[in-house]
């Protein structure tokens, strides 16, 4: 789920002055996700979904790399170039349980790429979740109705 260009801080403000608990977890997970998923502290709202299950929890943190600091740096602060239609099919999905880069975050991005967007019901980590099936389906559907397959 990408960022967009003018950068994530904003939202991460917002969202801290609204839920400042949340955004400490937000900190802690960006120090270190794997760390504090292995040693029992909860990740940030948005990240898994709702019905997330310890199992998938400890199970994501088997294999999860932290993101490194420079990635995290880029899109808090926005250092890509101006986005601009690719002028092939695009898709952008967001996910609606996801509070890390959430929808309205998204949308600018979408306009920007004239892509379609698609929100569905996924947290963040959806790939570490049974949930990345239904992101798996939406984009062979986004597909084949873009190859005629």
């Amino acid at each position: 789920m990408p960022a967009p260009p003018a950068g994530m801080l904003p939202t991460i403000l917002r969202d801290a002055v609204k839920h400042p608990y949340n955004t400490f977890r937000l900190l802690g997970a960006a120090v270190s996700v794997t760390l504090g998923t292995r040693i029992g502290f909860s990740p940030p709202d948005g990240l898994y979904s709702t019905d997330v299950t310890p199992e998938t929890l400890v199970q994501g943190a088997a294999y999860r790399a932290d993101e490194s600091w420079t990635v995290l740096t880029s899109l808090a602060i926005g250092t890509r170039a101006p986005v601009e239609p690719t002028g092939v099919p695009t898709l952008v999905i967001t996910g609606s349980q996801d509070r890390v880069t959430p929808t309205a975050v998204l949308l600018p991005l979408a306009k920007a790429l004239d892509a379609q967007l698609l929100e569905l019901d996924v947290a963040h980590n959806f790939n570490e979740e049974p949930t990345f099936t239904v992101v798996t389906d939406a984009v062979l559907r986004f597909l084949d109705d873009e190859t005629g397959c």
